[in-house]
């Protein structure tokens, strides 16, 4: 009862986090009560809503009263108000932009989904399960085709554009799920047997990567991965006796023009004949506005990698923040140092802040999911110009470039002339591919 209550007054903020801590500290920490102490248990429906939350079902309600440590650390509050939601509403976990690795949580999901079933071969609860594909179909957009280690055909997670991957290039081989510690790359999909997911570990089982994420797993020796492994022959039998399915990953070399977007984390997704574009407008402000993009750009012939200025309309709070000298990362303790000191060329640049939300608890300096945020954004790349606006009820324009009378709207696939400005209305995106 003492771990129960400790977790439910100490939840983390970060999508993966909040998972890990609801689930075990509180979900099934209430389950094991009700076995042993009926009495001291939290009734099922009420329990529940951690799940829920977490999961992205329910606003966040933060932690419950009465957590005694510093907000940062897990106590009382983390200042994100009563209407922050741990997943977007296109299935995509929210920290501070787009995640690559800690954004891939389908195997978290799959375990909430799971510890829902009130007993084995029972069903779990549907809207969580609802949920978990919906999660699924998101991340599968960032798997880009590229080559393994050994040369031979592979789907890729992307990672170049997450806030906060460094140093993961290229992303590790995944098609519908990333193997990890406690689940396979067919976890979910053995849950779930959703037609998309079941298309996806097909293609994985086409280009023959399946053994080789096993194999990998197999050089681990831990116990909480020897664990992960142990539901794997089930899991293959399960999704190799299901019939053929249509569906594959949307990146796919030959499939048909692509776009995502995802106004609440700031990412765009396109595919585009044989060219692939990920772009994260909102990436890396983690305490201000940075007016910065990361870029993601690839061709059968080039692969190129960028940070671009982008223009960044917001609400201005009147605050500002001046960078720290980090030269790695940009975040945590900067990452890897170098051997020889050296100092960042932006060291002490005075960035805007962002208006937060009334009544939020906040200083210059600390992370927040609001400072560094912009309502609108528009970035010119190569032929590419997208403009997002991050809003759910304002309104803006995207003034089209000199000399250019038409252009293609990906979003939409039709031309659009180019002789005024563009409305791009709430929570949408206009991407144009110029001639």
């Amino acid at each position: 009862v003492a771990c129960r209550e400790w977790h439910r007054r100490h939840r983390r903020l970060y999508t993966n986090q909040t998972m890990i801590n609801d689930l075990y500290g509180i979900y099934l920490a209430n389950r094991g009560i009700a076995v042993v102490d009926p009495k001291s248990a939290v009734p099922e429906g009420e329990i529940r809503r951690y799940l829920y939350e977490s999961v992205g079902l329910e606003p966040w309600r933060d932690s419950d009263p009465g957590g005694n440590g510093a907000p940062e650390r897990g106590g009382r509050s983390w200042a994100v108000g009563s209407d922050y939601w741990q997943l977007t509403a296109k299935g995509l976990t929210k920290e501070l932009g787009y995640v690559g690795y800690y954004g891939e949580v389908l195997d978290w999901v799959t375990t909430i989904y799971e510890a829902t079933r009130p007993a084995p071969g029972q069903p779990g609860d549907e809207k969580i399960r609802a949920q978990l594909i919906r999660i699924a179909n998101a991340r599968a957009v960032f798997r880009a085709p590229m080559l393994d280690a050994d040369g031979y055909s592979a789907m890729r997670i992307e990672t170049i554009i997450g806030w906060r991957d460094g140093g993961h290039y290229p992303g590790d081989v995944a098609y519908g799920e990333r193997t990890s510690w406690d689940g396979s790359a067919l976890y979910s999909v053995a849950s779930t047997l959703d037609p998309e997911a079941i298309g996806y570990a097909q293609q994985m089982f086409a280009d023959n990567q399946f053994f080789a994420l096993v194999s990998d797993r197999l050089k681990e020796t831990s116990l909480r991965v020897t664990a992960g492994l142990l539901g794997i022959p089930d899991q293959y039998e399960l999704v190799r006796a299901q019939p053929p399915s249509p569906h594959r990953l949307p990146m796919t070399d030959g499939r048909p023009d692509f776009v995502f977007t995802d106004e609440e984390d700031g990412v765009v997704a396109v595919k585009h004949g044989d060219e692939l574009l990920y772009v994260s407008l909102y990436w890396r402000a983690r305490e201000a506005v940075n007016f910065l993009a990361r870029v993601h750009f690839t061709t059968p012939r080039v692969d190129r990698i960028a940070v671009v200025r982008e223009g960044a309309e917001f609400e201005p709070s009147g605050q500002t923040f001046a960078r720290r000298d980090l030269v790695n990362f940009g975040f945590g303790n900067g990452g890897p140092r170098y051997p020889v000191e050296m100092h960042s060329a932006l060291a002490g640049e005075v960035l805007p802040i962002a208006k937060l939300p009334e009544g939020l608890r906040f200083k210059p300096g600390d992370e927040s999911v609001y400072a560094g945020k912009a309502a609108f954004y528009t970035l010119r790349y190569g032929a590419y110009l997208i403009a997002m606006n991050t809003t759910k009820d304002r309104t803006f324009a995207l003034t089209p470039p000199a000399g250019v009378t038409i252009a293609q709207e990906l979003v939409t696939n039709r031309s659009l002339a180019l002789d005024a400005p563009i409305k791009v209305g709430p929570r949408s995106t206009v991407i144009l591919r110029l001639p």
